[in-house]
């Protein structure tokens, strides 16, 4: 989880650039579908898809782990203890989570790019 708050840091100050790769690739993937001549090239869509979905793993990454987990205090109570447990195991969940998400990230990326270069 320290790896996703450092990374989520960084991320944080470029938020309003990865909102805008978004709407650039919704932009271009609406292009590509209604402003094509009927002749639509799959591998524009594909780029523009991969492009939406490195953006919203990054910025899900930037808001999600912006905070560091908690941390619990010998001297609370069993309610507090219990409640920092359940956070910092909600936070492993979507740590995994993202970590599944990127994987799959990655592998789209790799198949598109040989897909637009491949033909």
């Amino acid at each position: 989880m320290a790896f996703y708050n450092r990374l989520a840091k960084q991320l944080y100050g470029l938020r309003l650039i990865l909102w805008a790769l978004g709407v650039l690739a919704v932009g271009a993937f609406g292009g590509v579908l209604f402003l094509s001549d009927g002749s639509i090239d799959g591998s524009y869509a594909l780029v523009s898809v991969t492009f939406l979905l490195w953006a919203l793993w990054l910025l899900a990454v930037a808001h999600s782990f912006v905070e560091p987990a908690p941390v619990a205090v010998p001297a609370a109570g069993v309610w507090r203890k219990f409640s920092v447990k359940l956070r910092r195991g909600l936070a492993r969940v979507l740590a995994l989570s993202m970590t599944a998400l990127f994987i799959l990230t990655v592998v789209m990326t790799i198949r598109t790019t040989g897909i637009v270069l491949g033909g």
